[in-house]
C-alpha cells in the first residue's frame, strides 16, 4: 500500500502523464513542441502530411453556456482569448481545445485549418468531447512533402485576423507594413 493510501489517485494521475508523454514527448512521434516568439509551438520531424496529421490531434468540448452568460466579464473572455485555444464554431458555441494541436500556432497565409466531428449544422453539446484534426485548406492541392516540411514550424489557420484588435499574425503584420 502506497504511505498516502490513495491508490486511486496515484494511479489516475501517473495514467494521465502517460498518456501525456505519449501524445506529446514520445521520440518516436513525427513532430516536436518548441518555444516560439508566440509561446509554445509544434514543428514537423516528417516529410509526410499523412503521417504528422495522424499524431497531431486534439479534443474540443463546448465552454458551456452558464459561463458564457457570465463571460460578459472582461477577465473571463481576456483569460479564454489569452491562455487557451478557442474554436469559435458560432456566434454563441466556443469549444476549448487541448492535446498537441492545440499547440500548433496560427497564421492566416497557411495552407492548414482544423476539422471536426461537427458539420457546419449540427450545435454542440457541451457533455460531449469532439475530436479535431488538421487539413488542408479548400483549393490546396500541394504535395505532402510542402505541407509537411520537416523542421519547420506547422500553423494553420484559426480564423481571419482581420477585425482582431488584439492579435495579428506574422503574416499579416508582414503584410500591413508592406502597405
Amino acid at each position: 500500500m502506497r504511505k498516502d493510501g490513495n491508490r486511486t489517485s496515484q494511479g489516475s494521475f501517473l495514467g494521465i502523464l502517460k498518456m501525456l508523454h505519449y501524445n506529446h514527448q514520445r521520440p518516436a512521434l513525427p513532430f516536436i513542441i518548441v518555444s516560439t516568439d508566440h509561446g509554445l509551438g509544434v514543428k514537423s520531424r516528417t516529410k509526410q502530411f499523412k503521417r504528422l496529421a495522424s499524431h497531431l490531434t486534439g479534443r474540443a468540448r463546448q465552454i458551456p453556456i452558464s459561463i458564457m452568460k457570465t463571460a460578459s466579464d472582461t477577465a473571463i473572455r481576456r483569460a479564454l482569448r489569452d491562455f487557451v485555444s478557442v474554436i469559435e464554431w458560432s456566434s454563441s458555441q466556443l469549444l476549448v481545445l487541448w492535446g498537441p494541436l492545440a499547440l500548433v500556432n496560427h497564421d492566416c497565409s497557411s495552407k492548414l485549418q482544423l476539422t471536426g466531428a461537427l458539420d457546419g449544422h449540427q450545435t454542440c453539446n457541451s457533455d460531449n468531447i469532439y475530436p479535431w484534426e488538421l487539413e488542408c485548406r479548400e483549393g490546396v492541392r500541394d504535395s505532402s512533402r510542402k505541407l509537411a516540411s520537416s523542421g519547420e514550424e506547422v500553423v494553420i489557420l484559426y480564423r481571419s485576423c482581420e477585425g482582431q484588435g488584439d492579435f495579428v499574425c506574422s503574416s499579416c503584420k508582414q503584410r500591413l507594413s508592406e502597405d
